[in-house]
């Protein structure tokens, strides 16, 4: 189980894991004094486990599927975890999944996508997903993107609110390795939003040199809306 990540006011602590290829389950805990615990499974699009990353330099352990990141804010939880691909071997793909009023009223999911990376010959497996959303409803993605032809890079994808369900972005490569990788790879990434203003993006990653590991802290914002107040 995974637990996420809490913004603003939240009734409960969240978790989220995966329990089959066509489910997920959800759990809270209440009232750390005297806890409660409640849980729930939500139907997802059927899917299987990834597969090693092939690469210049061998093959990246996508891991099990395991969710790799979550999310709560005003009543959705975001989730990540990296699933089998058509064309390639790891696919990484996203969730929003509706708490509002659960465990009252039972969780649903609202969207989903898998990300569809271009490359040469066949696209690019992507792996090792994470997710944010801002006040504004925006969504950011850090993934790992790589095949047979391409070293590793860092690519981000994101969603504005107004985006058709399930809809998202072209990936933007924020860093690339300059040589293959074999095995782990630097588990996990991470994405967060900025305490400061709720709007800009904060993510961790990681690429690979000649010298060496290096990993990647960054940020990046979608909407750039002029502050009339100065106040971020």
């Amino acid at each position: 189980m995974q637990g996420a990540q809490q913004y603003g006011d939240s009734p409960a602590a969240f978790f989220v894991g995966r329990r089959n290829n066509t489910e997920l389950r959800i759990a809270s805990i209440t009232n750390p004094d005297n806890p409660s615990v409640a849980s729930a499974f939500v139907a997802v699009p059927n899917h299987g486990t990834p597969g090693g990353v092939p690469n210049p330099g061998g093959t990246i352990s996508a891991l099990d599927g395991r969710m790799m990141n979550a999310q709560y804010r005003d009543g959705g939880l975001w989730a990540t975890h990296g699933i089998s691909g058509e064309n390639v071997s790891a696919v990484a793909r996203w969730y929003e999944i509706d708490l509002t009023n659960w465990p009252s009223i039972a969780p649903t999911l609202l969207q989903s996508g898998d990300l569809a990376i271009a490359g040469i010959p066949d696209g690019l497996s992507s792996f090792f997903p994470a997710i944010a959303s801002n006040k504004r409803g925006e969504v950011i993605i850090v993934v790992g993107a790589a095949n047979t032809s391409s070293n590793p890079t860092l690519q981000l994808v994101g969603r504005k609110s107004s985006d058709a369900i399930g809809e998202i972005g072209a990936p933007t490569l924020v860093a690339s390795s300059t040589t293959g990788a074999d095995g782990r790879w630097g588990d996990y990434f991470d994405m967060t939003i900025d305490p400061n203003n709720d709007t800009r993006f904060w993510y961790v990653g990681e690429v690979q040199h000649n010298s060496g590991w290096q990993t990647i802290v960054g940020s990046a914002v979608i909407t750039c809306i002029e502050d009339i107040n100065a106040d971020g």
